[in-house]
């Protein structure tokens, strides 16, 4: 690692110190919105359980905020490019669990790394890019206009403890709390193809190691087809997590997952100017924990209530007309059943709206959602969850 880091600082020093435009290097980008929401979540409690402070139904109003400013900084010689990228964010009272809203201001810390490459490559239109740092990962399931990030209804039903969230392919994704460090590879061919093969590797606050891959793969046939556009992504990951040091008892774990989206997008239809997008989503993960002990000799213990299988999949509409108006909805469903025999499931249906005002970047945007919970049976619901919020955004 150690290596790879002298590699990518003797190539991006060069660049800057030589780079034959050095006007206004720096690009600011970022956006803030706020939320008026209101949520109401009945919990009709699991066979075998007592009511209890973790089982009440809740009622709430709710406003919550996140502000977020990256900043680019960039040099090219010849076909040569090297750019540094930061970028922070700023929560205010976010949903993120009701009754109960942590970090009430945070701080936090998104974008900061590195990254050399290669525009334009055998001048063909492409691009080779390395990446170091800390960055998120190419987005493979996609929500659509509802189940923003921080928000009522893509928490869903999750606020009792049982967290059975949409599976991302997200264990390698980026953005990690606990100080992993990541590494990438692109490549771009023109506007019709991008892959990206990201790795994690380092040691979190518990002093457990993490490492795995992450390939995905992006195609577009909007510039070869702009009158039927299609969007096709598709990857996988492989992680592990197992103990830095030798203590008495502790854990290993391991996950892989795999999906992809198939997206028709931003269709053009011939009237009203508008535009559809449709799109599909599938991932499926599997999670095994395994109990270590210190003795040579003992062996390993599955958990079988900890480890199991989460599987995904869900769709998404949009329709946009008047250059002003957006209208969507769309219908998630994740199913888990661990290695003892339980299983949960999670829906998440939901419709929007959107106005996208006369000044550029400032759009309203209200969310209609709802959640249920069932366990041990899919038809037997167990909680649920209605929500409303109003979302004002500028993008800058």
């Amino acid at each position: 690692m150690k290596k790879f880091l002298v590699v990518m600082v003797l190539l991006f020093v060069p660049v800057m110190l030589f780079a034959e435009d050095k006007t206004n290097p720096f690009n600011f980008s970022g956006f803030f919105w706020v939320d008026q929401g209101y949520m109401q979540a009945e919990n009709r409690l699991f066979t075998g359980e007592s009511p209890g402070p973790s089982n009440p139904d809740r009622e709430q109003f709710y406003q919550a905020g996140r502000f977020v400013l990256a900043v680019d900084y960039i040099r090219e010689l010849g076909n040569l490019y090297a750019k540094a990228r930061t970028s922070f964010a700023v929560n205010s009272n976010y949903y993120s669990n009701p009754g109960s809203q942590v970090d009430r201001f945070a701080f936090i810390p998104l974008d900061a790394y590195v990254e050399v490459g290669v525009n334009d490559l055998f001048g063909i239109g492409n691009l080779l890019g390395f990446r170091v740092g800390r960055f998120e990962g190419f987005e493979l399931y996609h929500m659509g206009m509802g189940l923003d990030q921080y928000s009522d209804e893509r928490l869903g039903v999750n606020y009792n403890g049982r967290m059975i969230d949409i599976y991302e392919l997200n264990a390698v994704r980026g953005y990690f709390h606990a100080g992993q460090g990541q590494a990438a590879a692109h490549f771009f061919f023109q506007d019709i193809l991008k892959f990206e093969l990201a790795g994690l590797f380092g040691v979190d606050d518990s002093f457990f190691n993490h490492y795995g891959v992450r390939p995905v793969v992006d195609i577009s046939t909007r510039s070869l087809f702009s009158m039927v556009p299609f969007k096709i992504v598709a990857g996988l990951e492989w992680s592990r997590v197992d103990p830095s040091s030798t203590i008495a008892i502790s854990q290993e774990a391991t996950t892989f997952g795999y999906g992809g989206r198939v997206q028709l997008d931003e269709m053009p239809l011939p009237f009203l100017n508008s535009a559809i997008t449709l799109g599909f989503n599938y991932t499926n993960k599997n999670f095994e924990q395994l109990v270590l002990r210190m003795a040579d000799t003992a062996p390993k213990l599955v958990d079988n209530t900890n480890s199991g299988d989460t599987i995904s999949y869900g769709f998404f509409l949009n329709y946009g007309f008047l250059d002003t108006f957006v209208v969507g909805g769309g219908y998630h469903m994740t199913e888990y059943k661990n290695y003892s025999g339980t299983e949960i499931t999670h829906r998440q249906p939901f419709l929007a709206a959107q106005y996208l005002t006369p000044v550029e970047g400032l759009s309203v945007k209200g969310v209609l959602g709802v959640g249920t919970k069932g366990k041990n049976g899919f038809d037997r619901i167990n909680a649920d969850l209605t929500s409303f919020r109003l979302r004002v955004e500028y993008q800058f």
